[in-house]
């Protein structure tokens, strides 16, 4: 495990990377602690087959359904964030999505899920259409903001209607979020070790955003 002061000298390297202008940095250097080795693809969906075995649903207030090559989470509850899930289960993961917002309010959260437990329990990793991102941890049943007092604005996020590259790192106590291929946001928790993945969305008001989600990837770290 790296000792806390390499955290904050590359959150400090990664803050002057965006004020010269987002520059690209190296992925993190995160120890392997386990025998797999780094790299290795453990789950690839496209969502072109509508039985690959993610949660899907409508009902009055949301859905989750395969459509034209993606998952699409419709949310109409305001104030309300929904997850599907691809019912695995993994350790360390480092998950990548596209992810766009087609429709309804920028005042939202979209994102990556790791180490799911139940729907009361579990890391988001998360991003807005108006340029906003955080970590957040659900713990029975109640959501806390990990990555800092409040959720921290980025240039690197494409807002309105426009995709984002996501990625998340989960390695032991570590978790990073990464937007169009930086790093903007790392944390330690170790509340969870291990749990599903999935995608997050919901909005705020005016109630009701629709967020497309494609190519969805998960490697060892």
């Amino acid at each position: 495990m790296k000792p806390r002061w390499y955290f904050s000298l590359l959150i400090l390297w990664t803050a002057l990377g965006v004020l010269l202008g987002g520059c690209q940095l190296p992925a993190l250097p995160f120890e392997k602690s386990l025998p797999v080795e780094s790299g290795d693809l453990l789950l690839e969906d496209d969502f072109v087959n509508p039985r690959s075995g993610w949660d899907t649903w409508e009902n009055d207030l949301s859905t989750a359904a395969y459509l034209e090559g993606g998952l699409v989470l419709n949310i109409r509850e305001p104030g309300m964030d929904y997850i599907s899930r691809a019912h695995k289960k993994f350790a360390d993961v480092d998950a990548r999505v596209s992810a766009v917002k087609l429709s309804g309010t920028d005042d939202n959260d979209f994102g990556l899920v790791c180490r799911y437990q139940n729907a009361e329990n579990f890391y988001g990793f998360l991003i807005s259409s108006d340029g906003y991102a955080g970590i957040i941890k659900v713990k029975e049943g109640v959501r806390e903001l990990i990555s800092g007092d409040t959720m921290q604005y980025s240039e690197l996020i494409q807002q309105g209607g426009e995709g984002n590259q996501l990625r998340m790192i989960c390695l032991g106590s570590s978790l990073a979020l990464f937007v169009n291929d930086t790093i903007i946001l790392l944390t330690e928790d170790s509340d969870f070790t291990e749990g599903d993945v999935g995608v997050i969305a919901g909005g705020m008001q005016p109630p009701g955003v629709e967020v497309f989600f494609d190519d969805f990837k998960v490697y060892q770290p």
